[in-house]
């Protein structure tokens, strides 16, 4: 009895030492509040709850400099928390840093970690910046330090929308495709998850038109109306310039069929085009399939899966870095056009 107890500890404790090790930079909405009070068997939508219901992580501490966020993250996760990243890392050893502080902050923190410690994995929330230059600016570093840093573009992740991708990879909607995407809230903190989606399949970026330059006032996160023209086709980029609902939509729409993307991959519409039975010699769009995406109820579940694959050295081809510096890239033309 006593060699089975004494074995039972070996495993957990080689359980325990497998776990990546994880601090959270900034308890805000997307680091802790959208899914504080919800179950994690029915969301998964910010990083407390991602790291902590994972049997892969371990979520070791948090740091906020706002006394009531500490309060809340100590309250559920029961762990400690700092009021600066350099407070934990003096206490703590980690395999992994959390960036989801305000964005305009995250070039700094990624410089701060490169020159304080010897972390060698970032996941740093979206965008990088609002300053494309800036990033530049330590390329050299990440490269030299072999820091691996993530982008969290979920879409990039997230099963359903990689079936999308997959779909129209495959030409099933043809070819010439048009998009019509609505966006609101900025064009860096959510348009760019369009931009950076539009990737996977739209090809390279040949030219950037502005429509309108909108709010001109949101200097560091402008909601123009623009149109990209991609290798594939092209796409029309909308401003909702709503401030008080969320309103991400896009339709994309092929020689083949057409997709309805609604509220931000919610609930994903695929139709195609068929002879009419009323218009003779024509041609009409019928619904083919209809897909309720579970999926972006634990999005941020499946960027955290594919982190640790690549963390642990295993099979994934998901690491998105270069992926979020060409789209921050493509932010920086559009701002230098308004």
């Amino acid at each position: 009895m006593v060699d089975i107890l004494i074995l039972l500890d070996i495993v957990l404790l080689m359980i325990k030492k497998n776990k990546i090790k994880t601090i959270i930079v900034g308890l805000g909405k997307i680091g802790m509040g959208y899914d504080y009070y919800h179950n994690s068997k029915k969301y998964i939508l910010s990083h407390a709850q991602a790291i902590y219901s994972s049997n892969n992580y371990e979520l070791v501490c948090g740091v906020d400099n706002d006394p009531k966020k500490i309060f809340l993250f100590k309250n559920k996760f029961n762990v400690e928390a700092f009021t600066s990243i350099d407070q934990a890392l003096k206490k703590y050893k980690v395999d992994l840093v959390i960036i989801s502080t305000p964005t305009k902050t995250h070039a700094t923190m990624i410089s701060l970690l490169i020159e304080k410690s010897n972390i060698k994995y970032i996941l740093c929330e979206k965008p990088l910046s609002y300053n494309y230059d800036q990033v530049k600016n330590i390329l050299n570093k990440i490269k030299r330090k072999r820091i691996k840093i993530f982008v969290n573009y979920y879409r990039y992740f997230e099963p359903s929308s990689i079936k999308l991708a997959n779909l129209i990879n495959s030409n099933k909607l043809g070819e010439s495709l048009r998009i019509s995407i609505w966006y609101s809230k900025g064009l860096y903190n959510n348009c760019s998850h369009f931009i950076n989606y539009l990737s996977l399949f739209m090809g390279k970026v040949k030219n950037i038109k502005i429509i309108s330059k909108g709010n001109i006032n949101k200097r560091l996160d402008p909601e123009p109306d623009f149109v990209i023209t991609y290798e594939n086709g092209i796409a029309y980029f909308l401003s909702t310039s709503e401030k008080k609902f969320f309103h991400n939509h896009m339709q994309i729409i092929g020689t083949k069929g057409m997709v309805h993307y609604i509220n931000g991959g919610d609930k994903i519409e695929y139709w195609k085009f068929k002879n009419s039975k009323k218009l003779i010699g024509n041609k009409t769009l019928v619904s083919y399939s209809t897909t309720i995406s579970k999926e972006m109820n634990f999005y941020q579940y499946y960027v955290y899966k594919e982190v640790k694959k690549i963390i642990h050295k295993e099979n994934s081809n998901k690491y998105n870095f270069e992926s979020a510096l060409k789209t921050l890239s493509i932010l920086d033309k559009i701002k230098k056009l308004l």
